[in-house]
């Protein structure tokens, strides 16, 4: 299987139609079988915006985070 990496920049105020049109892509890859990941600049409060695998590029921890 092969993995795409997309890395995008939003927080609650702004970028989010970025961020959805980059989920847009993710369902076009995945119907190819490609597992896709989302590199993110800033943690976000609002988990339920989160639901595809992801992780923050500036973690302390730099641990792979998936939901």
């Amino acid at each position: 299987m092969k993995e795409v990496i997309i890395r995008t920049n939003f927080n609650e105020k702004i970028g989010l139609g970025h961020l959805f049109r980059t989920k847009n892509l993710l369902k076009k890859f995945e119907k190819k079988n490609y597992k896709i990941t989302f590199a993110l600049d800033n943690k976000i409060k609002n988990k339920k915006l989160l639901n595809f695998n992801y992780f923050f590029l500036y973690s302390k921890k730099k641990k792979y985070t998936s939901q």
